[in-house]
């Protein structure tokens, strides 16, 4: 495990964060129009775009997602065993990894398919994830932290797994499902469980996600400067979208590139669940702050689709409407299940974020409603 230094990126009246966030948004800052995706293989793909002015560089994340076509179809946010760290250590005797001296310890999990899920005092056993609160209220509370995440698929409910276990002063836990949108974050929706020291399963849903939301682990029992630890096992976190909702998680968000005149970032991938796939955005970033981002090409996308998508004139989404200039026939807008959910003029409101067919006229654009 990679011992990172933390930042805590806060920009008053522009972005609220929470401590997992990594960037400053400045809504100033030009959004790259993005291109299709390119040498698409088995082992990565080109993500391309326009160059904007006035910019340092780019910033490409990629993204995991998944559209539901049945109400049974469920979505991972996050689904390990935790057998990615490798240690001599086991729960009688973890690696500390420095939280009980130094008491403010921030680390990445390495977890295939799924990134910026971080830990706050994190301990490490082989197979198990741990989490010290020698700090806790002090300096710093034993904490898992999930990125900024859209929680608003599936009625907002955020379904949550896993086995814990403690040492013998470990008593309390709490989840929490926040709104990262202020500050201090607030609390959505949360659970509190009991500790033992035997492995223990628990399984509950919160209820409220919102836009920008996170899932925070944080125990509740003061070690007074001690060790004091929570030990973790197969912890799953997932979401049940509605048919026709996309719910996306981060795969890799630390794609700089630092040209302003480059259009392509090659992005290596791995295996996926079915009918998951691959998408990316694009930034730019000027002075340690980067654009909002782009909006979400699929690597099946073509680049006809694309540009219908995001360069044509008359036909653009904006904070979840649809509007349609000029144009003297009638607008049929269709979910991804090709239902035909609206139609009108101008001014269409759509009824959730995810993909939408457009037809206007003979014409048939594919859309996104990122919002």
């Amino acid at each position: 495990m990679r011992k990172l230094k933390l930042f805590m990126a806060i920009a008053v009246g522009l972005f609220s964060t929470n401590i997992a966030a990594q960037y400053i948004i400045d809504p100033t800052l030009p959004v790259p129009v993005p291109q299709a995706a390119s040498s698409v293989s088995e082992y990565g793909f080109n993500a391309n775009w326009q160059t904007v002015s006035d910019v340092e560089g780019y910033l490409v994340k990629a993204y995991v997602t998944l559209t539901a076509e049945t109400e049974e179809e469920t979505f991972d946010l996050l689904n390990t065993d935790f057998s990615f760290i490798e240690s001599e250590n086991t729960v009688d005797d973890p690696d500390d990894n420095g939280t009980t001296q130094g008491g403010f310890v921030f680390n990445e999990l390495k977890i295939p398919n799924r990134c910026g899920w971080k830990t706050m005092n994190g301990v490490f056993a082989k197979g198990v994830l741990g989490i010290n609160n020698a700090w806790y209220k002090i300096m710093a509370n034993g904490s898992i932290i999930s990125p900024v995440l859209d929680l608003r698929n599936g009625d907002g409910k955020v379904h949550i797994k896993f086995k814990i276990k403690g040492d013998a002063r470990a008593k309390k836990l709490t989840v929490q499902l926040r709104n990262i949108d202020v500050i201090p974050n607030e609390v959505l929706d949360a659970d509190t469980i009991d500790v033992t020291t035997q492995w223990t399963e628990h399984e509950f849903t919160l209820e409220g996600g919102m836009r920008h939301s996170d899932i925070l682990f944080m125990g509740l029992d003061a070690g007074n400067q001690q060790a004091l630890y929570y030990f973790f096992d197969d912890l799953r976190v997932w979401q049940q979208p509605k048919v026709g909702q996309e719910v996306a998680v981060n795969y890799s968000d630390n794609n700089f590139v630092k040209d302003p005149t480059a259009t392509t970032c090659y992005i290596s991938t791995t295996d996926l669940a079915p009918k998951e796939r691959y998408a990316f955005t694009v930034s730019s970033y000027a002075d340690g702050k980067i654009s909002n981002e782009s909006r979400r090409v699929h690597l099946d996308e073509t680049p006809t689709s694309v540009n219908r998508s995001v360069t044509n004139s008359g036909i653009f989404i904006q904070q979840g409407v649809l509007h349609v200039n000029k144009s003297s026939e009638p607008v049929m807008v269709y979910n991804a299940s090709g239902i035909l959910i609206a139609k009108g003029m101008d001014n269409i409101p759509l009824p959730t974020k995810g993909f939408y067919i457009i037809k206007v006229g003979s014409i048939i654009y594919k859309m996104f409603n990122s919002y």
